[in-house]
């Protein structure tokens, strides 16, 4: 069986196992929908699967929203997830799916990771964008000087 058929037929069992990674990943305590997180690991491993039998697809720009630390918890949870079982299921493995596997999982990754423009962009003051002031943030309000104390 290669690997996108073994993702398609063994997606329960992946997303069972993912799940119980993800917990440990990504604690309750950040308030993350889990249903709703499974159903875009499900929605990911099904274009990933897809993927390796055709062309690279592009993840969809509706998924959940997340921070990029819980994102890369996320697929590193798939990632061994599904290559753990894999190897238990298999006695050799195709090594070009396995590859093509991995790379479209970087995709995910890059994908979720802003770019540089997009993680300067909170420390843009609002004057540069009329041609003026600096990438620095703006300093903090001194308080008006009261009388010494002594």
């Amino acid at each position: 069986m290669n690997l996108s058929e073994f993702v398609e037929c063994e997606m329960e069992q992946i997303l069972a196992e993912w799940e119980d990674q993800v917990r440990e990943l990504i604690p309750e305590s950040e308030g993350v929908d889990f249903a709703h997180l499974r159903d875009d690991a499900e929605r990911i491993l099904t274009l990933i699967a897809r993927d390796l039998d055709v062309l690279p697809s592009q993840f969809p720009a509706d998924a959940i929203e997340l921070t990029l630390a819980q994102r890369i918890s996320e697929i590193h949870a798939l990632r061994t997830s599904v290559l753990g079982l894999y190897a238990d299921a298999q006695s050799t493995g195709d090594l070009e799916e396995l590859k093509r596997f991995n790379e479209t999982l970087d995709r995910a990754l890059v994908d979720a990771t802003p770019t540089p423009v997009e993680a300067a962009l909170p420390l843009i003051t609002p004057n540069v964008a009329l041609g003026g002031g600096t990438l620095e943030p703006e300093p903090a309000e001194e308080e008006p000087a009261g009388p010494p104390s002594h």
